[in-house]
């Protein structure tokens, strides 16, 4: 039991390490405000991220769907927003330079997606090799 209660403590050890400045005798908050609600925005942005490809790869796999070209520009709108959700912090070129290269990959991913479907192998592998260079 001591064995126990003793590895629970070392465990526990490098969490109090990185606790401790944040105690309630630290003179200013561990994080603002500002950086919480970055990281709220950064993280509603790639969950959206993650829902939408979702939603393009469904439709698009999907025989008949009508909405691929919709779901498709509403997935690169949110790569727009990631890139201008930067902006504030890294710049309006680095905003820009970041949304560009997010788009390219989603294009890229969309037409590997096409090809899948079209069963040309051939043209997956130059496009797999294309986006894996874009990384």
């Amino acid at each position: 039991m001591k064995r126990i209660v003793l590895l629970g403590l070392l465990l526990l050890f490098p969490l109090n390490v990185l606790v401790w400045p944040c105690s309630a005798a630290a003179e200013k908050p561990c994080i603002t405000q500002s950086e919480v609600n970055f990281e709220n925005e950064f993280r509603r942005l790639w969950i959206d991220h993650v829902l939408w490809t979702s939603n393009y790869i469904t439709s698009a796999t999907t025989a008949g769907a009508e909405d691929q070209k919709q779901v498709l520009a509403r997935l690169l709108k949110n790569q727009e927003d990631i890139g201008n959700a930067v902006k504030p912090y890294y710049g309006e070129a680095a905003g820009n330079k970041l949304t560009e290269l997010l788009k390219e990959h989603i294009v890229i991913a969309g037409n590997i997606v096409d090809a899948a479907k079209s069963g040309n192998g051939d043209k997956v592998n130059q496009l797999d090799k294309e986006w894996a260079s874009e990384c």
